[in-house]
Parts: C-alpha cells; sequence; structure tokens
C-alpha cells in the first residue's frame, strides 16, 4: 500500500506539531516550577518566561493539531482562543525582556 502525499502530510504535521507543542509546555512548566525557585532573583523574568513557552505550546498545538483534527470546529472559538493564546504568549514575552533588561 503506498500512500500519497496528502494523507501522509495530513498525519505528519499533527504528529510534530504535537511532540513540538508538549515540549514547549513541558519546558514552560519546569521554568515556572522549577528555575524560578532555584534562582529567586530573576523569579518574575524567569515566571513569564515560562508563561510564554506555556501559550507559545498553546498556539502550536491549536494551528498545527486541533485545526488539522478538527476542522468544522466554530470558527468564532478557534479564532478567540487562538488570538488569546497569541496576546498571552507576545505579553509574557515583553514582560521577560523588559524584566531581564531591568535585572
Amino acid at each position: 500500500m503506498v500512500l500519497s502525499h496528502r494523507v501522509l502530510f495530513r498525519w505528519i504535521v499533527p504528529v510534530f506539531a504535537a511532540g513540538w507543542s508538549g515540549a514547549l509546555i513541558l519546558a514552560g512548566m519546569w521554568v515556572i516550577l522549577e528555575a524560578a525557585t532555584r534562582w529567586p532573583i530573576l523569579y518574575v523574568p524567569l515566571v513569564a518566561g515560562g508563561t510564554s513557552l506555556l501559550s507559545a505550546g498553546n498556539v502550536v498545538f491549536l494551528a498545527g493539531v486541533a485545526d488539522r483534527l478538527f476542522p468544522n470546529a466554530r470558527l468564532a472559538i478557534v479564532e478567540w482562543l487562538e488570538i488569546i493564546s497569541c496576546l498571552m504568549f507576545l505579553l509574557s514575552f515583553l514582560v521577560c525582556l523588559v524584566m531581564l533588561a531591568f535585572a
């Protein structure tokens, strides 16, 4: 049985996106829970950086996995979830950069 390019691409992207988002989420949880307690002087930048990793993992999962596995989901709900996740990523990333600049 030969897999066509479309069928193969339909399954490879969600598998890699799920792994990528999982790695981002695990890294974000480690930064928030472990690294922030190891280096208390950098607590706020590390929590902001961990939050940006968590929200980046959420964006990758929504765009790479959920959109492909559930293409008929209500667009209004999906758009709002992606917008909120992107805004949370940008805000926490900017907080992390500003706090590191002044640390």
